[in-house]
Parts: structure tokens; C-alpha cells; sequence
């Protein structure tokens, strides 16, 4: 069967228009979806490392340590009798620090669109939760209830300080919802899990809602904009443009490569706006081909040019004789610490690393080794600090920063350096040049004691000339 140009035209537009308004409808629906679940993950994530700050640490460690005893005392007893074991625990509910820690929770609760906000603790063997506290006000989880720890939290049994980054779950017993937990600190003991509970229903109630309006709006603009089109197409250009449309349907990539001629093989001759309409395209189709091939050519040396401003910067920020980085990038790292100072966000350490007798390295046996010791000590220090930026700040001076998990592991890491030092100074069979020595000076940032990153390096500086002087009263110069 034949169709008309007309039909065919009409068909097309109606085809294109539901296909591109289907694809339209469900990449919004899968945007809204992926903006709705981010932003409760990240508003679960956000309350619970509040609800872990705020909180008092010692009645919390009360409680959880309560309940944890409690629980190891009496757990054979929930396979048994769950009312039982339940009973174990009703005492936790008399001590004062457990209305306290309920009230702070309910305070929290109230000032934030949440569903539930608790306490648990964890039993890393049984791979269990357990309840110590809920704010809930009706039907509240009692102390010591006790939840699996599902697979896809397991990595808290390697690391416990990681929390539980905030995950979906939809069990019978509590619905679908999005929960988080950050950890409760006492000292460097982590007391508890301040836990976070969001319900998804209405949100997606909302969502379901949203969908099926914009569906509607969507649908009434497509039929709208498909009759124009057609009414447009079959009265003024159908007929007569059909092989321009032709010629633009049949653009391709290639053709762009290669230098586009569909308009230029055309010879239509109609007189009127069609023909100065082929005429325009043509002169378009050669200012195109024009366009493209200076393009190309842009393209490629501005990749040049991006090539060599890399390298560039990358040769400005690395010092030349030991390939880490130098006082210009540490400058760097300066401002990033400092803007975390003040959004109250920081968390390192300096460390200070100076080497002893370098002059004499250099008088004795040329600045050849002088530079030789230089790299010796850089590779103990990269070595030592594997996972943190060392900088070189000055002929025989070094500085390494210390986040995360080298902050928290810096005194293992301090102590292993101080270990790789002294045995390379002791070592006989390595040439003088060789055997370094170096002062070291550590300090860390301390809240409402240290104003700027330059505070902690003057700490870290005159805890490194004080090492320095006891390591010449103690460790005569045998070079």
C-alpha cells in the first residue's frame, strides 16, 4: 500500500513527537528519582553526623555500654524467649542518662523532617545491632532489639569509624526507608551509632503525583505542537522542499569529515523562496565545510596547547631534584587547609622533617652527595608517608600533611619513620653521603587554639629545631 506524501509527513511528526516526548517524560522521571533519592541520602548522612556531634558522649557510652553487657549476658536467651530476653533490659530504661539521651534525640527529631532517630551499638561477631535508645514517640524501638547487620554494611567490621553511609533497605517490620549512621565518639572509643530513619513512601506519593501531571502537560503539548506541525508541513512546505528535506536528512558525521555537498549537488528551479532557499543552503553547506576543516585544525592545536600548559603547571608545582612536590604546590595546600579551617572542617597534622649536616655533606664531599642525601631522605619520607603529600620547602627542609586515615594513624607512622631513620643511619655498609640523619617536628591543628595553617607549622617547626638540638647534644656528627 502506497502512502501520500501528506500521510507519510503526518505520520512521521506524530511518531517523532510521541517518541521524543516518551524519551523526555522518562529521563525526567529517572532524574527526579536519582535527585529525590541523593538528596534524602545526603539529608539522612547530614543528620546523623549532627545528631553523632551534638549528642552527650558520655551518657551515650553509659547506655551503650549497658546494653551491650546486657546483651552478651543474656543473648542465649533470644532464640528462646524474646519476651525474656526483653525484660534483661528494662532497667536500662530507669537510669537517668537514658531520659536524658531520649530527650536530646527528640529534640533533633522535632527540628528535622525525619521518621525516626536512635541509637544502636554493634556486635561485630554476631553481626548484629542492637538498640540502645529510640526518639521515637509511639511505638519505639526498645533497648535492646536486636536488627542483622545487612551485607552491604559489612565493611564497618574492618573499619567501625566508617558508620553506615546512608543506604535504602524495604523490610516488612520497618517499610522502605533510607538510613544513615555516624559514629558516636568518647575520647577515641566509639560509644554508639547515632542512627537516622527517612520513609520514602511520600516522597514517591509526591513524585508518582508530579509524573502524571507533567505526563498530562506533556501529552496536550504534544497534540498541540503536532497539529501545528502537520497544518504547517502540508500547506507550505511539504510538497516543494521535499528534496531539501531530503538532502538534510542524509547528513552524516562522515559528511561533516569529509566536506558536505548534499545541497550543492541540488538544481532546483522554482523561481520563488524555495529556490533562494537551496541557494542560501548551499552558500551555508560551503561556509560549513569552510567551518569545520578551522575547526579541526583549532582542535588540534588547542590540544597541543592544553598538552603543553599541563605539563607546564604540573613542572611548576614538582620539585626538580627529588620529584615531589615543591613550596609552590605546599602554598597550595595551605590555602585548601585554611578554607577548611573555616568551615570548621579541619583535621591534619604537620609534619616537619629537617636533615642534619647537610653543609657538612656538602663541604666534605661535594653537593653531588649533598644532593644524593637530599633524595635519601625524600624516599624514607615517601616511603614512611605513602598516602600524603610531601613537599620540599627548602634545601634540607620537608613537609608532609597529614589527613584522614595517615591523621589518624600518624603516631604508627611517625614511630615507623623514626624506625626507617635510625636504621639507615646505622647502617655500616652504606656510604657516608648515605647515612642521614634528620630533626623531626610534628603538630596538629587544635579548634580555638590554632587560627591559621602557619600556627601549626611554627608547632611543628620549633618541635622540630627542639628534636634538632637534642640530636646534636646526643648524636655527634661523623661525617
Amino acid at each position: 500500500m502506497k502512502f501520500s506524501l501528506r500521510k507519510k509527513t503526518i505520520l512521521m511528526i506524530v511518531i517523532i513527537a510521541f517518541v521524543l516526548s516518551g524519551a523526555a517524560l522518562i529521563c525526567s522521571i529517572a532524574v527526579i528519582r536519582a535527585m529525590v533519592n541523593d538528596y534524602y541520602r545526603n539529608h539522612s548522612e547530614e543528620i546523623s553526623a549532627t545528631m553523632a556531634s551534638v549528642i552527650d558522649s558520655n551518657e551515650t557510652k553509659v547506655l551503650a555500654d549497658s546494653v551491650r553487657n546486657t546483651y552478651h549476658e543474656n543473648k542465649e536467651l533470644l532464640n528462646q524467649d524474646t519476651d525474656a530476653y526483653l525484660s534483661c533490659f528494662s532497667y536500662i530504661k530507669e537510669k537517668p542518662e537514658f531520659d536524658s539521651i531520649r530527650k536530646q534525640l527528640r529534640i533533633i527529631q522535632d527540628k528535622n523532617d525525619v521518621n525516626c532517630i536512635y541509637l544502636t551499638i554493634l556486635i561485630p561477631e554476631d553481626k548484629k545491632i542492637v538498640y540502645v535508645c529510640d526518639g521515637a514517640y509511639e511505638d519505639a524501638c526498645e533497648p535492646g532489639i536486636v536488627d542483622p547487620l545487612f551485607e552491604m554494611n559489612y565493611a564497618l567490621l574492618m573499619d567501625p569509624s566508617i558508620g553506615f553511609p546512608a543506604y535504602v533497605t524495604d523490610t516488612p517490620e520497618y517499610g522502605w526507608l533510607v538510613t544513615s549512621g555516624a559514629p558516636v565518639f568518647c575520647g577515641r572509643d566509639i560509644a554508639a551509632y547515632a542512627m537516622v530513619d527517612i520513609s520514602m513512601i511520600d516522597v514517591i506519593r509526591v513524585q508518582t503525583r508530579y509524573v502524571i501531571f507533567s505526563f498530562s502537560v506533556l501529552f496536550i503539548v504534544t497534540i498541540i505542537l503536532c497539529n501545528f506541525a502537520v497544518y504547517y508541513v502540508y500547506r507550505l512546505l511539504v510538497r516543494p522542499i521535499k528534496a531539501l528535506t531530503d538532502a538534510a536528512v542524509n547528513y552524516s558525521v562522515g559528511d561533516i569529515k569529509t566536506g558536505m555537498n548534499k545541497f550543492s549537488s541540488l538544481n532546483i528551479k522554482t523561481g520563488d523562496e524555495i529556490e533562494q532557499l537551496q541557494n542560501a543552503m548551499k552558500q551555508m553547506e560551503r561556509d560549513l565545510n569552510e567551518y569545520f576543516s578551522n575547526m579541526i585544525e583549532a582542535k588540534e592545536e588547542l590540544r597541543y596547547t592544553k598538552e603543553e600548559v599541563a605539563n607546564m603547571n604540573r613542572l611548576a608545582n614538582v620539585d626538580a631534584l627529588t620529584g615531589v612536590r615543591n613550596k609552590r604546590a605546599y602554598d597550595k595546600e595551605t590555602k585548601r587547609l585554611e578554607e577548611s579551617i573555616q568551615r570548621d572542617e579541619a583535621h591534619f597534622g604537620l609534619l616537619m622533617v629537617d636533615m642534619n649536616y647537610l653543609k657538612n655533606i656538602n663541604d666534605n664531599y661535594g653537593h653531588e652527595k649533598g644532593d644524593i642525601a637530599i633524595r635519601k631522605l625524600c624516599s624514607i619520607i615517601c616511603t614512611s608517608f605513602s598516602h600524603s603529600p610531601v613537599f620540599r620547602i627548602g634545601g634540607d627542609e620537608f613537609v608532609v600533611i597529614l589527613e584522614k586515615d595517615q591523621y589518624i594513624k600518624r603516631d604508627e607512622l611517625i614511630a615507623g619513620f623514626r624506625e626507617k631513620l635510625d636504621k639507615n643511619y646505622l647502617d655500616d655498609s652504606a656510604d657516608p653521603w648515605e647515612r642521614i640523619s634528620a630533626a623531626i617536628g610534628y603538630a596538629v591543628y587544635t579548634k580555638d587554639v590554632d587560627i591559621t595553617v602557619e600556627d601549626v607549622f611554627k608547632k611543628a617547626d620549633y618541635a622540630m629545631y627542639e628534636n634538632k638540638k637534642e640530636m646534636k647534644e646526643h648524636i655527634p656528627n661523623s661525617l
